[in-house]
């Protein structure tokens, strides 16, 4: 059975469980809440090593064999910038249209807070070099980028070297054959944690909301806008490549639904990963370097639904100030602050609300972000899904793009 089908199955039943799951019971609560937690870590176990030492073997082997990287990832980055105007157009067009200026909406009770922690693009360049490097790797679930980075210098030294580093190479790549057996057998067991992680996100994962209308209006808005963007990529799958784009759509629902179900990208890395080389069969070396840029840049779903909410409470305070230059502003900073994000917490899309309302011109109430913290676990597994999914799409054109396609003999499919 493909894992894409135990994930749905796994999902389906922790949701199940959850309409039994006491909520005043809390040895049970925090029993599964234990169970959630260890799940999430065991999928993210790995994924620091997994990133480091594929990203450096894909770099040198692609550069050794002289292959085109550098059209593959403008490609890749050209579907990336695409994807963000577009999907920020498209949500400011379907606030729009489903938004009704009648009557403000925000009336809940909001009973938890979250701190965030606002980043400037100083605040990035300086994380990739820490005063010690050792912090790479124990920061490297906040920010992914410095562990790139370091691969990536590490990389050229290696092909600098010449001769004298095969060892290292060596040594290196054999420990990526290791990962690459272990990380094939946990993703076996993924079902099995995202039931767990399911489970305990449906019972205790919400805030009480007194309206439901401040649910069910961006949500609606944002199904559509993601039904949306899949249907573009789709059409142009069959306009440019001459090929049914289901096919490829269900080799890599498995990991995007892993990402649906943690609400976390960095769980996704190892998973996508093997998708991308086990079932659609792309050059091993391409998808080691493109996925983990990927997981940092490609904000496609956080930009759909930080835009989205962005409109939403502005229009749920005031019903008349969301002008023409108000709109035209909101695109323009989701765009650009969506690149001062790593792209590896499950509240991404909130720092990025949160950052936005920071901007002394649009004179917006700092502290808003905070009307939808308890629904947070819910955008972010949906931003994570589409960014996932977004993110194994433009790998898949990059790779076609320079003939990067390699068939895998004697190799079961996941």
């Amino acid at each position: 059975m493909k894992i894409w089908i135990k994930m749905l199955l796994a999902m389906m039943a922790g949701i199940v469980l959850a309409l039994f799951l006491p909520e005043d019971k809390a040895a049970i609560k925090d029993v599964f809440l234990l169970l959630s937690k260890i799940s999430l870590n065991i999928l993210l176990y790995f994924a620091v090593l997994h990133t480091f030492v594929r990203f450096y073997v894909g770099f040198v082997n692609i550069k050794r064999e002289k292959r085109k990287l550098r059209k593959a990832t403008i490609v890749f980055f050209l579907c990336i910038l695409a994807s963000l105007i577009f999907t920020a157009a498209i949500s400011v067009f379907a606030m729009n249209i489903f938004s009704s200026p009648q009557e403000s909406f925000f009336d809940f009770n909001q009973h938890s807070s979250y701190k965030m922690q606002l980043f400037t693009f100083l605040d990035l360049f300086q994380n990739i070099f820490p005063d010690n490097a050792a912090a790479i790797l124990t920061k490297s679930t906040s920010f992914l980028l410095p562990l790139l980075v370091l691969s990536l210098i590490l990389a050229a030294g290696t092909i600098k070297t010449g001769k004298k580093a095969d060892f290292f190479y060596d040594i290196v790549k054999s420990f990526g054959e290791i990962l690459d057996t272990i990380e094939f057998y946990i993703l076996e067991f993924a079902p099995v944690f995202s039931f767990f992680i399911i489970a305990a996100f449906a019972r205790y994962g919400f805030s009480e909301v007194s309206n439901i209308a401040i649910i069910l209006r961006p949500i609606r808005t944002i199904l559509v806008v993601c039904i949306v963007t899949i249907a573009i990529i789709s059409v142009f799958f069959h306009v440019f490549f001459k090929i049914n784009p289901t096919y490829y759509y269900r080799n890599i629902l498995g990991a995007a639904l892993i990402g649906a179900s943690t609400g976390n990208v960095i769980s996704t890395i190892i998973p996508l990963n093997l998708h991308l080389k086990r079932n659609v069969k792309l050059n091993h070396d391409i998808v080691d370097v493109l996925v983990p840029l990927g997981t940092v840049f490609n904000q496609t779903g956080t930009v759909i639904v930080s835009t989205i909410i962005l409109m939403s409470i502005v229009v749920g305070y005031s019903l008349n100030i969301l002008t023409l230059e108000l709109q035209f502003a909101i695109f323009l900073l989701v765009i650009l602050f969506s690149f001062r994000l790593d792209g590896s917490t499950e509240f991404t899309f909130l720092v990025l609300i949160a950052m936005i309302f920071k901007v002394p011109g649009l004179h917006l109430e700092e502290s808003s972000y905070l009307l939808f913290i308890g629904l947070a676990p819910l955008f972010s597994r949906i931003a994570v899904f589409i960014n996932v999914f977004t993110t194994g799409i433009y790998t898949l054109m990059a790779a076609r793009y320079i003939s990067g396609i390699q068939p895998v003999e004697n190799q079961e499919s996941i």
